[in-house]
């Protein structure tokens, strides 16, 4: 890893491409955000940024990332101080009511529209508080998901639905980068449509709540009610961590939970529309990463780094 960061560093500050010269002397360029590091941890983990100078693009990639980045289980100490609910007293809804109670305004609760967010949107709401749920539009949503946004507000009055997403036009990404961008270099398009923006979403905040469980993945099997995720620099609460896409489903069930039309149509999990297709055999109870970036070496779109497959 050290010899990965040396060499970014070397072609960052010392290229002749960014320099104009060839001299090593190092140099600045005014595309390069105030304040970022080579060494912080979006960085060490997957940022792949792109600096434009003398109208050059330079694309910088660390391909490896650290261990101590993945979000880590909460020493017992601190999960005493806390308070956070254990044993059979850590159920979902609690977990929820807990979270709100603990981080107030600092708590940042996003969702992807899968049917996991929808639930966990319906547990807050049953709080009888005003709350605010963020998402990230990546401009590349089904119809169907649009729709069913609406269908959300309307279920749940107090609940604002907000985007946090990125103000990149598609239009203006294919001018700036290059046309379909989701093939030609698909981590990078996710990296701009959603974790940028999630990077943003979650500065200053304290904690950040998620819908993942350990049964969507083999990488999702360690994931705990709370971790501290270091990569964002926040507690990330996972209160449905226990259930199976069976518990969840139930519970959609009974609470008149809306969800996506496009789980009756074989899509598991959704996410852009050119990114997802729908899964042979599969129904509203199946969880499964298959339909997503189908025919390339991927499955995880960056948020959940310990976790691929980011059906927040």
């Amino acid at each position: 890893m050290y010899v990965a960061r040396k060499a970014a560093l070397r072609l960052l500050f010392s290229s002749p491409i960014l320099t104009g010269s060839t001299t090593s002397e190092p140099t600045t360029c005014r595309a390069f955000p105030a304040g970022f590091s080579l060494f912080t941890p979006p960085f060490r983990r997957f940022y792949r940024p792109t600096l434009a100078c003398n109208e050059v693009i330079v694309h910088l990639r660390v391909l490896e990332h650290d261990r101590e980045d993945q979000p880590q289980q909460l020493p017992t100490e601190l999960a005493e101080k806390l308070q956070i609910p254990q044993g059979d007293a850590a159920t979902p809804q609690s977990l929820v009511s807990w979270a709100v109670s603990r981080f107030g305004s600092r708590l940042v609760v996003t969702t992807g529209f899968g049917m996991e967010g929808c639930v966990l949107i319906d547990m807050l709401w049953r709080l009888g508080l005003p709350l605010t749920v963020h998402y990230l539009d990546t401009h590349f949503f089904f119809p169907e998901t649009h729709a069913l946004r609406l269908r959300l507000e309307a279920r749940y009055p107090g609940i604002a639905i907000v985007n946090a997403g990125t103000d990149l036009t598609p239009e203006e990404q294919a001018a700036a980068i290059g046309p379909e961008l989701w093939k030609t270099a698909p981590d990078r398009c996710c990296n701009i449509r959603k974790v940028e923006p999630m990077q943003r979403l979650l500065a200053g905040a304290q904690a950040w709540m998620t819908g993942l469980r350990r049964s969507q993945s083999d990488t999702r099997a360690d994931t705990a009610f709370v971790e501290q995720d270091t990569r964002f620099g926040v507690f990330k609460i996972n209160p449905l961590a226990g259930w199976s896409r069976e518990n969840v489903w139930d519970y959609a069930v009974a609470n008149g939970v809306p969800y996506n039309e496009l789980h009756e149509q074989g899509y598991p999990t959704i996410g852009c529309t050119h990114c997802t297709r729908p899964v042979p055999g599969s129904t509203v109870i199946d969880y499964s990463r298959a339909g997503r970036w189908a025919g390339i070496d991927k499955t995880e779109c960056g948020l959940h780094w310990n976790s691929p497959g980011a059906g927040i």
